[in-house]
């Protein structure tokens, strides 16, 4: 057993002079805010504290809960018709995730040297390469060939070939190694699978498209034109599928065995409370290799759709109001809901995340962030502490260590965990963000 840890020290709160109105604060001598719309959370840290005094503290700037974008709308349509075939992929993904292996079938398939697309509409997403012939001069008259520009005239054609290969290789990488579910921060499921075929059949019909070289044409400036917005519609692409998001495109395909893949490029459909509740609890409770719970902290995190930084300074980009760094062991900041920050530089973080109680300073702060995702905010009205709150979230949700997220209530009853605040998760858990 470990040795007894001293006593922490919380930092009290302070409000903004010009700051939105907040929810009342519990009761107790010091507060630990994760909440308000853009709280920060900061769980009680183990040892290493001054024997007196509270670090200054507050409240962060307001955040946005996040938003699902629409559906399923109009959107480009990328038609694939088989010819020749000169390039087959076929991408097998086998992903252990929570004991299940999953595969994703048939990822691309089929992409051939002679096709046709159409661009219609849409975001932009679709390549819709096409041909704009001769140009004719400034006079009216025809141009000839010798006024045509090559493709390595235009840098904006060049740095998009490379931007498309490099993007092309980058998530192919991805997919062979295996960790394309894991980076991508997505449930490895067969839905996650679609999506991701999807992305890869898009960004290689427009890899296949510059065996074609560029649009044939007399001015260089168009040509500038035409690629850098097709490197803008890549990035957007790009951006889409990290943020989970639809593509905004139809994709259409005749394989060369006449068979035909249809899709609508919709992002996946986002894990239910109770697949990332069951997610975080069956996350093992164990050290790892190093001796430590980081791991499974990590793991915590990523079932719970978050990802654990340990550069703890890169929370004041979004929470300015932090408490010192030296009291705070990890923070969930309702400004950055897809992070849960831990701070190295804790006076008692080597010893901290050596003990089991590393594992329930994470579920605490899984507590908060899913309060957060249900509520857009860390402390709803409902008649509790945010803090009892999310320890009784995650004692009753999350497989938390009662006596783990009870370590330090004598000091800091705020959170405490009681009947109210078990039934104020109970409501939240089901979707009510107010008491009853």
């Amino acid at each position: 057993m470990s040795q007894p840890y001293p006593s922490p020290q919380y930092p009290g709160p302070q409000r903004p002079t010009n700051g939105p109105s907040w929810p009342a604060n519990p009761q107790g001598p010091a507060q630990y805010p994760y909440g308000g719309p853009a709280y920060t959370g900061q769980y009680p840290p183990l040892g290493g504290y001054p024997p007196n005094g509270y670090p200054p503290n507050g409240y962060p700037p307001n955040g946005v809960p996040p938003r699902r974008p629409a559906k399923r709308g109009g959107g480009t349509t990328v038609a694939v018709v088989v010819i020749s075939v000169v390039v087959v992929i076929l991408l097998l993904i086998g992903l252990v995730f929570a004991g299940i292996v999953w595969k994703a079938n048939s990822l691309v398939a089929d992409v051939n040297d002679s096709y046709s697309r159409s661009n219609v509409g849409g975001d932009g997403t679709g390549d819709g390469s096409g041909s704009f012939g001769i140009t004719g001069d400034d006079d009216g008259t025809t141009g000839t060939s010798s006024d045509i520009v090559p493709c390595s005239d235009s840098t904006q054609y060049t740095a998009y070939s490379q931007l498309v290969n490099d993007t092309y290789d980058k998530y192919m990488s991805k997919l062979e190694a295996g960790t394309i579910f894991d980076d991508l921060n997505l449930p490895a499921n067969q839905d996650s699978a679609d999506y991701v075929h999807d992305f890869i059949l898009i960004i290689t019909d427009r890899k296949s498209a510059l065996r074609f070289g560029c649009e044939i044409t007399t001015d260089v400036d168009e040509l500038d034109d035409i690629y850098e917005t097709k490197s803008n519609e890549v990035k957007e692409l790009e951006r889409k599928l990290n943020a989970h998001e639809d593509f905004g495109i139809t994709i259409r395909i005749t394989r060369s065995d006449g068979s035909v893949y249809e899709s609508d490029g919709g992002a996946p459909p986002e894990q239910t409370i109770d697949d990332v509740e069951a997610a975080i609890r069956a996350v093992p409770v164990t050290p790892g290799a190093d001796g430590t719970y980081l791991a499974a902290g990590e793991s915590i995190a990523k079932a719970a759709g978050l990802s654990a930084n340990y550069d703890f300074q890169q929370i004041y980009q979004y929470c300015m109001r932090t408490g010192s760094d030296e009291y705070t062991m990890a923070a969930f900041c309702s400004a950055s809901p897809s992070v849960v920050y831990v701070n190295k530089a804790h006076a008692a973080y080597s010893t901290n995340i050596t003990d089991p109680y590393y594992v329930d300073v994470m579920k605490h702060e899984m507590g908060h962030a899913l309060v957060f995702k249900q509520c857009g905010t860390t402390r709803p009205p409902v008649g509790v502490s945010g803090e009892a709150l999310a320890n009784s979230y995650a004692l009753k949700y999350l497989g938390g260590d009662r006596d783990n997220l009870q370590a330090n209530i004598d000091d800091y009853p705020e959170y405490t965990m009681s009947d109210a605040s078990d039934r104020a998760a109970e409501r939240v858990h089901n979707g009510t963000c107010v008491a009853g």
